[in-house]
């Protein structure tokens, strides 16, 4: 076989970089799931939700966030970083300084965000689906393999938790997604 490197990079304009979020993860999530197919994507207004859009017919709105990593990473000081008194950390560009990762914020993260989005007491619409769809640029967890075995991140356990705990807002459906792996839904599990 043969390996092709593949990379993308968003629009730096946001509202063109959100579009580009949303129409990748709708073709993504049309290639994972059977008899539920999303189309004619259209961007709304800033006062309404972030997307219209058609699921299988149906209507859809769809309101896209972005999980940071500044949520959950610090800056380190030489002497930190020497001393290694660190367990995970990302390095932003080739040669700077790693960024510090705290675990527990991370694991919190995705959590704290869609308690953000539902306490701002988005409006349901009269007709069809309202869809929050989590969206990030780094590295983030929430399903893999570890052995070959499947394994769900302790962020996506705590997202879980806390919406079958809680109330889920105006939203039917929350989805993640970083654009490389098929997207996991996070609600309904």
């Amino acid at each position: 076989g043969t390996v092709q490197k593949e990379m993308t990079q968003l629009s730096h304009v946001k509202e063109v970089q959100e579009f580009e979020v949303v129409e990748r993860f709708a073709a993504m999530v049309n290639q994972i799931e059977s008899g539920r197919v999303i189309t004619k994507l259209r961007q709304l207004s800033e006062n309404d939700q972030d997307f219209s859009a058609l699921l299988s017919g149906a209507p859809l709105q769809i309101q896209l966030t972005e999980l940071v990593d500044r949520s959950y990473t610090f800056d380190m000081t030489t002497d930190e970083y020497n001393a290694g008194a660190w367990s995970e950390a990302i390095q932003e560009q080739y040669g700077a300084q790693p960024r510090r990762v705290d675990i527990k914020m991370r694991d919190r993260a995705l959590v704290d965000l869609i308690d953000r989005k539902i306490e701002k007491s988005y409006v349901k619409p009269a007709a069809g689906k309202l869809w929050l769809v989590v969206f990030t640029t780094t590295n983030y967890l929430t399903e893999y393999v570890e052995g070959g075995a499947p394994r769900v991140s302790d962020a996506l356990r705590l997202a879980r938790a806390r919406l079958r705990e809680a109330s889920t807002g105006p939203f039917d459906e929350m989805w993640f997604t970083n654009m490389q792996t098929r997207p996991v839904r996070i609600w309904p599990a």
